[in-house]
């Protein structure tokens, strides 16, 4: 992140496995020191971690988010540190609603969704929308060319199964009913 020095800053890197946090670290360079080890629902160290580093901003690639964003959102908020995550679960952007009046007021943001199944492909469907603006419809069809699944996802899948699918008509998320 930018220390508003003009220098990058290396993340912390936060997590249940020591063991995995390390090799992730290797693999990125990050600097072995600011490897916190904690679950999402260990308030007092994620305090303690947000403090003790400074933390301005938190990334949460932890999923499945509807188990993990009531553990880190609300104490994001409550100490003036944006929430960023990489959901694509509906009842989590819902959940961020609810804390959008005390993010304001702490001056923070909570913006869940910055994977690309959602920020960046809303991007995508606003660009092609000003290349051709007289369109009534957009369909977007995102493929994944490898790179498997993750365990987060596989599990939200999972527990989806039998839920309601979504389609955003004129503003709005809309139920609709899966394989549409």
């Amino acid at each position: 992140g930018n220390t508003g020095s003009g220098k990058l800053s290396m993340p912390i890197l936060a997590g249940r496995s020591s063991e995995k946090l390390a090799k992730q670290s290797e693999k990125f360079g990050a600097d072995k020191s600011k490897i916190e080890v904690f679950s999402s629902g260990d308030t007092d160290k994620f305090v303690e971690t947000i403090k003790k580093h400074n933390i301005k901003l938190v990334l949460s690639c932890a999923g499945p988010f509807v188990n993990t964003f009531d553990d880190i959102a609300p104490v994001c908020v409550a100490n003036g540190v944006h929430y960023l995550d990489v959901t694509g679960e509906v009842n989590v952007f819902e959940k961020s609603l609810e804390l959008n009046e005390q993010a304001e007021q702490a001056g923070v943001v909570v913006m869940p969704g910055v994977g690309f199944d959602v920020v960046p492909s809303d991007c995508c469907a606003k660009k092609a929308f000003e290349a051709v603006p007289d369109a009534s419809h957009l369909d977007l069809f995102i493929a994944s060319l490898g790179g498997g699944v993750s365990h987060g996802t596989a599990t939200t899948v999972v527990g989806g199964i039998g839920g309601s699918s979504f389609v955003r008509e004129d503003g709005k998320l809309k139920p609709i009913a899966s394989g549409w």
